[in-house]
């Protein structure tokens, strides 16, 4: 009897171990699976001749699912009809409509990243599924880069497409291209498996993804004439676009400083308006002013000797009464009154700039009487008065600039930009420039060569046939310091140049 009972005891532990084996869980710890997912079958095989492929099957080694198939899916050319890609367990199926397909053509399928595990998202990537409708594969090649024609650097963002040589120029603005690629990190381009034709090929920035282009949201390149793949791949030079918008994107209000000649004082003047420090309110009128001045030290060069005075209206201003503004510096301990200049901004009525011969590092006083200024609805501004000191000349850079006599002349137009606003168009009247009372930052050059010499850089006019003017960007930028001289030969950009070379000569003055 207590046998028995032993052997029951044993077989009921035994049953509760089998139990808890039975109950399968996910391991815990361990490395993150980090493996994509391994093509072990595809059926038809790839790289057929002779053939007209509508349905292909790729099996892998685990369970995978298909994301993104409408962006990441890729077919070159490009299909009437995008292929409908499906995934299941471990299978993918790629379907294409047999009546897309043309006699003669090499098909070329890239998946991307579309296909990833189910657990993990890793993605299997870079395989492409290549066949022939013919007898052989199209083998052409064709390359080049996209330059923005703005900046004259290389464009990343844009897509190149392919149509027929036989095609309209307006084709680009209702039928999606034959073939397609896009720029890399370094706006080169390059197409391959391309059959023995010639093409028309354009740039576009396409914003909405539609491969089309959409006016003057967008941006466009085109190539003067037709261009013909070959079998081997020519230099990166050999073909480039210089894509812009169809209209100005730079900035129209440049200031037209001028340069001093080697020998001659410095004249470079652009605006730069300081933080804002004071508001006066009129409790009465409801008319509001802002003065760029910062009055908090009189000790301390805060006021740009290079930029006026702008006053800041809450409402558009009628009537500015000059004589009710009074502008004086101190001499000696003596006021003298410094002859000024109104102007009212003829865009933003509510902005008006106080124009002066400013002497370096002398102390201002800015007194504005009480209805200096009236608006419309014949509201008065209160009265208020500043007192501030002007920069001093070592808080300024100065950059002089020797340009080859081959930039020389009015189809040349330098630009000098700081943080990517230009304060600096003029056309090139000099082989050396010289930039005095530059704020202390990082500058840029540029030149535009000026085809039509109207100042500035014109875009692109696509309908009109009329290419985009070519920019010439400096190959480096510039560090300019407070009270020091930059010599800088002006070297024009080239896509192997190294853009953090020094400049070459830097001296304290």
């Amino acid at each position: 009897m207590r046998n028995t009972v032993g052997y029951r005891t044993i077989a009921v532990v035994g049953l509760l171990l089998l139990a808890s084996c039975a109950n399968i869980t996910r391991p815990t710890g361990g490395d993150k699976d980090t493996r994509p997912p391994k093509l072990l079958s595809v059926s038809p095989k790839d790289s057929l001749l002779n053939t007209r492929v509508t349905r292909i099957e790729l099996h892998f080694d685990e369970f995978v699912s298909v994301t993104n198939a409408t962006t990441e899916v890729q077919t070159s050319p490009l299909l009437a009809v995008p292929p409908v890609v499906e995934g299941k367990n471990k299978h993918v199926v790629i379907k294409i409509q047999d009546s897309v397909l043309r006699a003669h053509t090499t098909y070329k399928i890239q998946l991307g990243k579309a296909i990833v595990d189910v657990n993990e998202n890793n993605a299997f990537s870079g395989y492409e599924y290549v066949f022939s409708t013919g007898s052989y594969f199209d083998s052409l090649l064709l390359n080049g880069q996209v330059i923005n024609a703005a900046t004259g650097l290389p464009d990343t963002a844009a897509t190149i497409v392919l149509y027929e040589a036989h095609s309209s120029d307006s084709i680009v603005f209702r039928t999606r291209p034959e073939y397609t690629v896009k720029t890399d990190g370094n706006g080169y381009f390059r197409f391959q498996g391309l059959p023995q034709q010639s093409f028309k090929i354009f740039a576009l920035h396409d914003a909405n993804n539609n491969l089309l282009y959409d006016g003057t949201n967008e941006w466009i390149a085109f190539f003067d004439s037709l261009v013909t793949p070959t079998d081997t791949i020519a230099p990166s030079h050999s073909l480039t676009l210089y894509i812009s918008s169809e209209s100005d994107t730079t900035d129209s209000n440049t200031p037209q400083a001028t340069t001093k000649r080697s020998g001659s004082s410095p004249t470079y003047n652009a605006a730069e308006s300081m933080s804002p420090t004071k508001d006066h309110v009129s409790k009465n009128t409801a008319l509001t002013y802002t003065a760029d001045i910062d009055t908090t030290d009189i000790r301390k060069r805060t006021q740009d000797i290079t930029a006026p005075i702008i006053i800041h209206f809450s409402k558009p201003i009628k009537t500015i009464q000059a004589h009710r503004i009074n502008l004086s510096i101190d001499s000696a301990g003596t006021l003298i009154e410094a002859p000024f200049n109104v102007v009212q901004d003829s865009l933003v009525k509510n902005k008006v700039g106080l124009h002066t011969s400013w002497k370096s590092n002398s102390l201002y006083t800015l007194r504005l009487l009480k209805n200096f200024a009236i608006d419309s609805n014949e509201a008065e501004a209160l009265p208020s008065k500043y007192q501030f000191r002007t920069k001093a000349e070592e808080d300024y850079a100065t950059l002089k600039v020797h340009v080859p006599s081959a930039y020389y002349g009015k189809a040349y137009v330098m630009v000098l930009l700081k943080d990517n606003q230009v304060t600096y168009q003029q056309p090139i009247t000099d082989t050396t420039l010289v930039f005095a009372r530059l704020q202390p930052a990082t500058y840029s050059m540029r030149i535009i060569m000026d085809k039509n010499q109207n100042g500035k850089w014109d875009p692109v006019k696509f309908l009109l046939r009329q290419q985009p003017e070519i920019v010439l960007p400096h190959n480096h930028r510039i560090t300019l310091k407070a009270g020091w001289e930059n010599i800088v030969d002006f070297t024009a950009w080239q896509p192997t140049s190294n853009t953090s070379t020094p400049a070459r000569l830097d001296k304290k003055r």
